[in-house]
């Protein structure tokens, strides 16, 4: 994939067959990561609708209807650094991304939102979905 295609809708389809083929996440996901999340990539929103540690559905521009607990916004920019096969660094994990935007105020990094309970509870099995855009991206990469 190159960066042109990121956020596309075949970018977002491979994301799904990669996170639903990944044994760890099979690991991480212990059949009870079920909650929904978005994705903000500037301006555009997808809501990741989670099964059990399986991605079911990626629709873009969730409405009214749609429920989730917890997402993750950013430019897109700080998105195209996080989907590199080696980020830069505090856009290379989501703790950290979010550590530089809401303790240090800096730009130009991701930001967690939504209910922090949910988020820690998944945390690992949330983690490795965002990963996996990275692998996604890559082809593979390193992950």
């Amino acid at each position: 994939m190159t960066e042109t295609e990121f956020a596309s809708h075949g970018w977002w389809e491979h994301f799904k067959e990669t996170v639903n083929e990944d044994p760890e996440m099979q690991v991480r996901g212990h059949d009870k990561f079920d909650e929904n999340f978005y994705v903000e990539i500037g301006d555009e929103r997808f809501l990741v609708a989670m099964n059990g540690g399986r991605i079911d559905e990626i629709t873009p521009n969730p409405g009214l209807n749609h429920q989730w607990s917890f997402g993750v916004e950013g430019a897109r920019e700080a998105w195209e650094e996080f989907v590199q096969e080696t980020p830069p660094a505090f856009n290379h994990e989501i703790i950290a991304s979010h550590y530089r935007t809401a303790v240090r105020n800096e730009e130009g990094h991701l930001e967690l939102a939504g209910d922090n309970e949910k988020i820690f509870q998944n945390l690992r099995a949330f983690q490795r979905t965002l990963d996996l855009m990275r692998k996604a991206h890559n082809d593979g990469g390193n992950l």
